[in-house]
């Protein structure tokens, strides 16, 4: 501040003041502050005193304002947040000042464009929004201005786990084991919920699912969601879908050829079983009604001796690989006894002959001699009739 006057007879003093106080030692024309401060603010002015011959008059300045711009004072600072993919983020600062206050948000140290307000929102953020937040406030008062920067606010953005290893479709027959996998990454607490065509599977929680032995009804498509979960907030990432595919169970089928024979008592008849829809065509077979014996022959075959009574014997072969699969043959077992003595002789031989091309309807008929009961008496039975003899 300084103060220039005409010339005056005398000798001139000069007094400066602050609202009304003596400045100590503020004594010449020119006042000055070095480094203005908000306690420096007021008004000053300054009384020059003429002495001239043992006599004073003085005389008071007009008074000058010293507005000092000390800058904006923040009183709410802007939080931290966490936040999931498409959240939405609101970062605030409160500040006060004696000027003009204006904003200007930070990401990362660089201006945000149109960040200008005491709010700076992100309606639904992403990845690339996480950063530091910061905002400066600058208070403008008589074409000085002056800043305030705000304490950092961190944006963490939850962006869900990153899936690294995918489950895999895989085929089985029933009663394999089955076992899905994933892997994945994450911020936070990875959880997991394995679903079978959209629907949740009960207990299953872990990075791994496996059905010990599959079943029809589990053929379907597995996927899982994975959670992350951090800082209150949780975002999942599904993986792609497996098809499970089950293969149905081969069916395994035994036959017994032939379904029927005949012979005659202490003849034989070979039996073969085969077994389709299994690699073990093993068989057990048994009588399982009439009388008789069995000897093995020939892998799936069986020989069996009519050494019982005349009459029909029920022969089943039973699948090794699957007991509930069988298959049976009849056999007709009768007697060339045709006279009924307990003999077979010339007797039962001349009865045989009588017969011989004869059918039901002939006079020469003989019901006895129609060993294999086909309605003729004929080569057939005279093969049966001569086996054994």
């Amino acid at each position: 501040m300084v103060l220039r006057f005409g010339e005056r007879p005398g000798t001139l003093t000069y007094q400066w003041t602050k609202d009304g106080s003596t400045i100590v030692g503020a004594t010449s024309t020119t006042y000055s502050i070095a480094s203005g401060q908000v306690s420096d603010a007021g008004i000053y002015a300054c009384v020059v005193t003429n002495t001239l011959g043992g006599t004073a008059a003085s005389t008071n300045s007009v008074s000058a304002v010293l507005s000092v711009n000390a800058g904006p004072a923040l009183t709410s600072q802007p939080a931290s947040r966490t936040l999931a993919v498409g959240g939405a983020a609101t970062f605030t600062v409160e500040a006060t000042g004696s000027g003009t206050l204006s904003f200007q948000w930070l990401k990362n140290g660089t201006d945000i464009r149109g960040g200008t307000s005491a709010t700076f929102s992100i309606p639904s953020v992403q990845v690339p929004d996480a950063g530091i937040y910061t905002c400066v406030v600058t208070n403008s008062l008589n074409g000085t201005t002056t800043s305030a920067t705000s304490g950092s606010a961190t944006l963490t953005v939850n962006a869900g786990p990153t899936l690294t290893t995918q489950p895999v479709s895989q085929t089985l027959a029933v009663g394999g084991a089955v076992t899905f996998t994933v892997a994945a990454t994450g911020s936070g607490t990875l959880s997991y919920q394995w679903t079978k065509d959209g629907s949740s599977i009960g207990g299953a929680f872990s990075a791994t699912f496996t059905i010990s032995s599959v079943q029809p009804t589990d053929a379907g498509d597995y996927a899982c969601r994975v959670t992350n979960s951090l800082s209150g907030t949780s975002a999942a990432t599904s993986s792609s879908s497996a098809t499970l595919t089950v293969l149905a169970a081969p069916v395994i089928t035994v036959t017994v050829e032939p379904k029927t024979a005949t012979v005659v008592t202490n003849g034989q008849v070979i039996l073969r079983a085969g077994v389709t829809g299994t690699a073990n065509t093993g068989v057990t077979w048994s009588i399982t009604s009439g009388e008789g014996t069995l000897s093995a022959g020939a892998p799936g075959s069986i020989t069996y001796a009519a050494t019982g009574s005349p009459g029909t014997t029920t022969i089943t072969a039973v699948s090794q690989a699957d007991g509930t699969k069988s298959d049976s043959a009849t056999v007709t077992v009768r007697t060339r006894d045709l006279t009924g003595d307990g003999l077979i002789d010339v007797l039962d031989l001349a009865i045989f002959a009588r017969a011989w091309g004869s059918t039901p309807a002939s006079p020469n008929w003989n019901a006895a001699a129609d060993l294999n009961g086909d309605g003729n008496v004929d080569e057939t039975e005279l093969a049966l009739f001569l086996a054994g003899l």
